[in-house]
C-alpha cells in the first residue's frame, strides 16, 4: 500500500476523528459507522481491527492526515516569525542548532526551525512516544520528509 497524505481546510465543526473516518470511508471503502478509533499509550490513534495505520495533525485552519500500512507520523506547523531560541537551546542537538542558525535571513531560520520541530513531532507520533522524548531525537539523522506548501511546513516520518 502506498502512503497517502490529505491536507484540508479545517471546518471547526468537524471533529478530527470524523475527518479521518470520512477519508477512510471515501478512499478506503470502509463503512463510516463501523470505524472505531482507539488510542495508544501516549495518544496515538489506531483503527481497531484494521491494518491501516495513520497519523493526523492540525494547526489553526488546517488539518493533515497520512495513511499507510506501516507505522507513520505527521506534523504540521504554520511558518511564523517567532522567537524560538529557548526551544532550540533546550530541545535541539548541536547539529540541529547550527542548521537553523547558519542562514543569514530570518525567514530561512524560521523555516528551518519549523522543519526541525515538525520532524521531531512526526517521529514522536510515529512511535507513540511521550513528548518529553523530543530532546532525544536528532532529526537530521532520521529519514523524515518535509514539505513546504505556501506558509505550511509538513513533516512525515515513515
Amino acid at each position: 500500500m502506498k502512503t497517502y497524505i490529505f491536507l484540508s481546510s479545517l471546518n471547526k465543526k468537524i471533529k478530527t476523528d470524523d475527518y479521518v473516518k470520512y477519508i477512510l470511508s471515501k478512499y478506503y471503502f470502509m463503512d463510516f459507522g463501523d470505524i472505531e478509533i482507539i488510542r495508544g499509550q501516549n495518544g496515538k490513534p489506531y483503527i481497531k481491527n484494521s491494518d491501516i495505520k495513520y497519523s493526523v495533525s492540525h494547526k489553526k485552519d488546517y488539518i493533515v492526515a497520512v495513511f499507510s500500512h506501516d507505522e507513520i507520523g505527521i506534523d504540521i506547523e504554520i511558518l511564523t516569525d517567532k522567537d524560538y531560541s529557548g526551544i532550540v537551546n533546550r530541545y535541539f542537538f548541536e547539529d540541529e542548532r547550527k542548521y537553523i542558525l547558519t542562514p543569514t535571513s530570518e525567514l530561512e531560520k524560521n523555516k528551518r526551525f519549523f522543519e526541525i520541530w515538525t520532524k521531531k513531532e512526526a517521529y514522536i507520533k510515529k512511535y507513540d512516544l511521550n513528548i518529553s522524548y523530543i530532546k532525544k531525537i536528532d532529526s537530521l539523522k532520521e529519514d523524515i520528509e518535509t514539505f513546504k506548501i505556501n506558509d505550511l511546513i509538513i513533516s512525515v516520518c515513515s
